[in-house]
């Protein structure tokens, strides 16, 4: 009866959904602010150094299984039932208690009586102790378990985590996946607040209006820099998992984006050589932003022309279209532009105008499944390959980045009606942004 009562307290612990607490990203590797404080005097650069291993290219995602779990709760059944026997009356006992009571009258048969009764109660009040003890062990065994399991996964992928690849990365946390971790100097942005095109005849009549709202929030962000361009990093972080991982994404679009913009620290030259198409020394902004399934399954079921655009593009540029891939649009918005004075005035008139991202755009899919909860589409964009005039003034605006408050989106350019109108993809803010600080180079792949 002990073990079996027992036993059924101690089956929600077994089954209660402990892995939700005891996430990869919070088994070590993600500390709270309070715990990752580190005083001024200590920091020698912006960013608290992150160390981060290289990564051989492998990914081993098996598990052992674990055992514990039922043998330590069966251990603490079985001590916490001990306990309790001993403190229940045993029949030789009860069969003793009933001759006194038989021998010593009314009275005697009144104290046997609650005696017994104190007796039985203890008995009770034992079992329940065992019961709960039982439980208590079964719950410390799952939440170990669970742990070991999350130690496990980060063994088989050493990999960081988006915003740990570097010290000055952050992670802003929530329901798309991840603790929050590091200092944001980003945050999601507002697609209405970027004026696309319209239909119908937007080539006759040209009329834009506010987009609606983005499909994609940001999630986390790295700046590195290197003697060249790294390509793929998507591949050099381990992905969080969402609150809907487990939920079949059906849209036939990734969850996650990343987007890596390669910008030269150098001052572009008309002869090309280093600061040439192919890179040179540079910084990368590497920003990661996620949909959950229901957003996306929500944007496909509105009829949207800007989810049927995205869609076609997903699954016909990464694979060679061209003149498709091609159509992708970078709009970038200061919205304090003026406070640089002449410098921000000598090119307000082209401030949140959209880029068309021809050969300087690329794409890279993801090696697991692209809609599956590990699946990516990674946006490349080499500003090696923008005209000089334009790298010349992005140069000449780098050492005062830091003081601008920009606002960034992605959209397709629709064209004819059934593509229009166009809709942010995605949003989000950067503010104190200061390259020749906060980049830091990667360890060798």
């Amino acid at each position: 009866a002990v073990a079996a009562a027992a036993g059924s307290a101690a089956q929600p612990a077994l089954t209660s959904p402990l892995r939700i607490v005891s996430s990869p990203e919070a088994s070590g590797r993600v500390t709270s602010p309070a715990d990752s404080a580190t005083p001024a005097s200590a920091a020698p650069s912006p960013c608290e150094p992150v160390a981060a291993a290289p990564w051989d290219g492998s990914r081993d995602n098996s598990a052992e299984p674990h055992a514990h779990r039922s043998s330590s709760a069966a251990s603490a059944i079985s001590a916490a039932s001990a306990d309790s026997a001993s403190a229940t009356p045993s029949p030789r006992a009860a069969s003793d208690t009933s001759d006194v009571e038989n021998a010593g009258g009314a009275s005697a048969d009144a104290s046997a009586g609650d005696a017994a009764a104190s007796a039985a109660a203890a008995a009770a009040d034992a079992v329940a102790d065992a019961a709960e003890a039982a439980a208590g062990a079964a719950g410390a065994a799952g939440a170990a378990d669970d742990a070991d399991a999350d130690a496990d996964a980060d063994a088989s992928d050493p990999r960081p985590l988006p915003g740990r690849l570097t010290p000055c990365g952050f992670s802003l946390g929530g329901s798309l996946g991840g603790a929050a971790s590091g200092e944001a100097w980003g945050s999601d942005g507002d697609g209405t607040q970027f004026a696309l095109r319209t239909g119908p005849d937007y080539k006759k009549h040209k009329k834009k209006a506010p987009s609606a709202a983005h499909i994609y929030s940001l999630l986390s962000a790295d700046v590195l820099k290197g003697e060249r361009i790294t390509p793929g990093v998507g591949a050099r972080v381990r992905l969080p998992r969402s609150a809907d991982a487990d939920v079949e994404n059906d849209t036939g679009l990734p969850r996650t984006l990343v987007v890596s913009c390669a910008i030269p620290q150098k001052a572009p030259s008309l002869m090309g050589g280093s600061s040439g198409d192919a890179g040179g020394e540079c910084y990368q902004l590497v920003l990661y932003f996620r949909a959950s399934v229901e957003s996306l399954r929500a944007w496909r079921d509105s009829g949207s022309a800007g989810y049927a655009l995205f869609r076609r593009w997903v699954e016909e540029a990464p694979g060679g279209d061209l003149p498709l891939k091609e159509r992708l649009k970078l709009i970038v918005k200061m919205d304090n532009l003026r406070d640089l004075g002449k410098l921000g005035a000598s090119v307000e008139q082209y401030n949140g105008k959209p880029v068309l991202l021809t050969k300087s755009g690329s794409l890279t899919p993801s090696a697991a499944p692209l809609c599956g909860p590990d699946g990516y589409l990674e946006v490349g964009i080499n500003t090696f390959r923008f005209a000089y005039l334009t790298k010349k003034g992005m140069h000449m605006y780098l050492p005062s980045l830091h003081k601008l408050h920009m606002h960034v989106a992605l959209t397709i350019e629709g064209r004819d009606n059934a593509e229009l109108p166009e809709q942010a993809l995605l949003a989000c803010r950067l503010n104190g942004l200061d390259f020749a600080k906060m980049a830091s180079p990667l360890p060798p792949p």
